[in-house]
């Protein structure tokens, strides 16, 4: 029992991207707060019920701790658990958990809505949309920049400190004001865009590069704020959006066979108001004054599913190989795409 143990935990901790030296101790302490943000009555009432808790934990953002504590049994104490069906629903409830992050499996009981501070992180891989958007503001050497939908300031992390430009964020939801990347932005407007003309909230001030980096999928009239913010740019300035691909694979099939289903994050998200393909994005947001300069692709993020797909681990090379499917086919392999635009010159 002793090496099944630690064999099963290897594996739990592989799968998930978690660092357990014991996945299995009988003992558990929980917050009220935390067990009152997830669904623990969908958790099944056999014994692995407890490692889906943990996995929903996960799931919200909690910090788990492990604490030491010494284990004594008696003579003759005899376990009634069926450590191989245990063992094997311990692992289906792992695997679930990523199909569900991965979009593949949409009924799942880990598929719950999720604070936003939990569902957007940073994206730190070279070809994440976070990392993209960020190069190409260094390789337009932006000074001034507008990040509309700015969240927790992700988009200054992807510059990193070396960058010296100004940024000004927009957001709605005041419960990022914390956030640590926040902090190198030079001013923060808080605000619902869906209730204010963008145009007009910074007196005619002009910015290098207008980021809006997956925010239009979430308003009621997309069409209109694109509109009223490409006004914000200077002449020659740089508008850059992100969306989510409606034409990715798994999301195109899940929309035609559930045509109402959504999920707590990813293209299916509950908060998201629209869908769009590349042609179909591409059609939506032009504008007078702006020209098309090209669309990038991202890949799944398989780093996300599970750390054994990032760079320089287990299984990079499948990480590597979506992202050369995400280039040869946009429109129906790449799981996001990023629209450039730059403003037209005034003429005298």
């Amino acid at each position: 029992k002793f090496m099944g143990n630690k064999i099963l935990t290897s594996m739990e901790n592989l799968i998930l991207g978690t660092k357990f030296s014991e996945f299995h101790s009988g003992y558990r302490a929980f917050t009220l707060r935390a067990l009152k943000s997830i669904p623990f009555i969908r958790c099944s009432n056999d014994f692995h019920f407890d490692s889906e808790v943990i996995i929903m934990l996960l799931k919200a953002g909690y910090k788990i701790i492990e604490v030491p504590i010494p284990t004594y049994y008696r003579p003759g104490t005899k376990s009634y658990v069926n450590v191989f069906t245990y063992g094997i629903n311990c692992l289906k409830a792992a695997v679930d958990y990523r199909l569900q992050l991965s979009g593949f499996m949409p009924n799942s009981k880990f598929n719950f809505p999720l604070p936003a501070k939990v569902k957007y992180t940073f994206k730190k891989t070279r070809e994440s949309s976070h990392m993209q958007i960020a190069s190409l503001i260094k390789k337009f050497d932006c000074r001034r920049v507008l990040d509309v939908g700015c969240a927790g300031g992700f988009l200054a992390e992807a510059l990193g400190e070396k960058w010296k430009g100004s940024i000004t964020g927009i957001e709605r939801d005041r419960s990022w004001n914390d956030a640590p990347g926040l902090r190198r932005y030079q001013r923060i407007v808080w605000t619902d865009l869906n209730k204010v003309n963008v145009g007009t909230l910074f007196n005619g001030e002009l910015f290098d590069t207008v980021v809006m980096a997956d925010i239009l999928e979430h308003l009621k009239n997309p069409k209109r704020t694109f509109l009223q913010t490409s006004k914000l740019l200077k002449p020659r300035g740089h508008l850059v959006s992100s969306l989510p691909n409606s034409n990715f694979i798994p999301v195109f099939l899940i929309r035609k066979i559930f045509p109402h289903l959504r999920m707590a994050n990813g293209p299916l998200d509950f908060t998201h108001k629209h869908f769009f393909s590349i042609d179909v994005a591409r059609e939506i947001f032009k504008a007078d004054n702006l020209n098309t300069v090209e669309t990038k692709t991202t890949p799944l993020p398989l780093d996300k599913i599970s750390p054994i797909f990032s760079p320089n681990n287990l299984l990079h090379f499948f990480y590597q190989a979506v992202v050369i499917l995400a280039r040869l086919s946009p429109n129906y392999l790449s799981y996001q795409f990023i629209l450039i635009y730059e403003k037209k010159h005034d003429r005298i």
